[in-house]
């Protein structure tokens, strides 16, 4: 056993923390994949052509096949002290979707600000 906190061994507090940070990358994730699961709209042109409506900008991104709804990706590592919680995606498009001077189509950015009073309460709490 290495260095206590309140007389609980170091390694117990890491498993702690890698815990509450597993928690938290879940909660984000869920809500990255609930605001970018409304469907694009299809609407009947009057010469019967069909047109998809998509997101507007400041919106987050319409579902149309689900490949980015399918890639939001979670980590949890430890990288020196620090136990870290990333949530992402390797959809090439999603970086132009992101970028507010882009296609300002943000879905990242709005979830981890939606759910931050939920993050700051489960990282927060007394161990």
């Amino acid at each position: 056993m290495t260095t206590n906190f309140h007389n609980q061994p170091i390694e117990l507090i890491e498993a702690e923390l890698r815990h509450r940070m597993e928690k938290v990358v879940r909660i984000v994730r869920n809500k990255v994949v609930s605001l970018i699961s409304t469907k694009v709209g299809v609407t009947i042109g009057p010469k019967g052509g069909k047109k998809k409506i998509r997101s507007l900008p400041g919106e987050p991104p319409r579902l149309d096949t689900g490949q980015l709804r399918r890639s939001i990706a979670t980590q949890v590592s430890q990288e020196g002290n620090d136990i870290v919680g990333r949530i992402g995606t390797n959809v090439y498009y999603a970086k132009y979707l992101e970028n507010p001077l882009g296609l300002n189509r943000q879905f990242l950015t709005p979830a981890a600000q939606q759910t931050l009073n939920q993050v700051r309460a489960i990282l927060e709490a007394p161990m």
